[in-house]
């Protein structure tokens, strides 16, 4: 009797292994909020030319556009304006300096940053392109550090400190 109580186990353990087993299946959701950000362009508070040859000129620091837009094909036009040099009595106009933009440099994301002529445009209060992106992909930062140039020898003004205002937009 104890052989076959014996044999009995083994033969309900065989059972048991050959027998298939019951698969549980639990699902998660998962989810991403991707959130549309915004356009954005910054550049230096302040800036000083210096008189250099016949020229006052100088860098203004870095200009910086931040698309968070995460366009799937992003792209942006950066534009400059300038109001003329002034003081108390007189004025020079910003059609005299010119904006050099120099290289762009890419801080984060793709794309194909343009510049938008060989030569550089003269200053006006009408915004001039100085700056786009063509072929970018999703969100991107790009910088550069434009050079502004007015010409030393501009007559019939007034000896003293001239201020004008630039500025960049993008769009």
């Amino acid at each position: 009797m104890r052989k076959s109580v014996v044999l009995g186990a083994i033969a309900a353990s065989a059972a048991a292994l050959l027998l298939p087993t019951a698969t549980a299946n639990a699902d998660t959701t998962v989810t991403i909020s991707v959130a549309a950000g915004n356009l954005n362009i910054s550049d230096p508070a302040a800036a000083t030319l210096t008189l250099s040859g016949a020229n006052y000129s100088g860098s203004i620091g870095d200009v910086l556009v931040t698309d968070d837009r995460g366009n799937l094909l992003a792209t942006w036009t950066a534009k400059a304006a300038m109001t003329a040099f002034t003081n108390a009595s007189d004025s020079v106009a910003a059609s005299n300096t010119t904006y050099t933009p120099g290289l762009a440099t890419p801080v984060s994301g793709l794309g194909l940053v343009t510049l938008p002529a060989l030569v550089p445009p003269a200053m006006s209060s009408t915004p001039a392109t100085v700056m786009s992106l063509t072929a970018g992909v999703g969100k991107n930062k790009v910088k550069w550090n434009p050079t502004l140039t007015t010409p030393a020898n501009l007559y019939n003004v007034s000896q003293g400190s001239y201020t004008a205002t630039l500025t960049h937009s993008v769009a």
